[in-house]
């Protein structure tokens, strides 16, 4: 059974009451790709519920918890669409998240006794703040991004990868754009330009056919208009 991970410092207070407190201090967050293999459910939603369960409790501490119900749009992990319930401490001082009703978020959850939890120590956060783990997480594998996001295009990683032949190159941009995705060796040298166009805003999957390479590591950079410029490395392997 896996444990509420909470660093507690206990803070003595000189009194004659010797009254103790908490802080919650969290380790840095590992990156997004890390956070998703470590997370029991990845997902965005909106918060519609907040209540608050006593009877829930975290061992010794006997801490009353939130029960948080969302509405989930996407999913990258163990989270189908529709309504989900996650818990959090009240209590900030305990790492619990300060959830919003009506706000969007992009939750990491990890299973506790049952039931999904969500804290200040995971990556947990707004929407409006997860423009760098939606370009790392890559397109959710139930449902799809809400309008308006993402903000900025995405690239994703090319799978398979490493890859022999054929892989997948996926990006995404969120609005009107001329756009090019472009093939270098790893001198710099141009080996493809792939797409070279106006695009409408949604996800685009590229197939690509390494046929006529050789064996070795390559390098795809996708450019939207003057706005952004992002490149990735593959490696193929026959």
């Amino acid at each position: 059974m896996k444990r509420r991970i909470i660093i507690l410092f206990f803070l003595f207070n000189i009194s004659l009451n010797h009254d103790f407190g908490f802080a919650c201090l969290c380790p840095p967050p590992p990156p997004p790709k890390v956070a998703l293999k470590n997370s029991d459910a990845v997902f965005i939603g909106q918060v519609i519920e907040m209540t608050i369960d006593t009877t829930d409790t975290f061992d010794f501490l006997l801490a009353p918890v939130y029960r948080v119900k969302l509405t989930v749009y996407a999913s990258w992990k163990r989270a189908e669409l529709g309504e989900i319930i996650i818990t959090t401490f009240i209590e900030s001082s305990l790492c619990g998240y300060p959830f919003e009703k009506d706000t969007t978020y992009l939750v990491y959850a990890s299973m506790e006794e049952d039931t999904l939890f969500a804290g200040r120590c995971s990556r947990t956060k707004k929407l409006t703040e997860s423009d760098y783990d939606l370009s790392e997480l890559g397109f959710p594998t139930i449902g799809k991004l809400p309008a308006g996001f993402p903000r900025n295009p995405i690239l994703c990683q090319n799978y398979p990868n490493p890859f022999n032949v054929f892989t997948i190159i996926k990006y995404s941009i969120p609005r009107q754009s001329v756009v090019t995705l472009k093939l270098y060796n790893p001198l710099g040298k141009e080996v493809y330009t792939l797409v070279d166009e106006f695009q409408e805003p949604t996800t685009y999957s590229f197939n690509f056919d390494a046929s006529g390479l050789s064996n070795g590591v390559y390098f795809y950079r996708l450019q939207v208009e003057n706005q952004f410029v992002e490149t990735k490395k593959m490696v193929l392997i026959r």
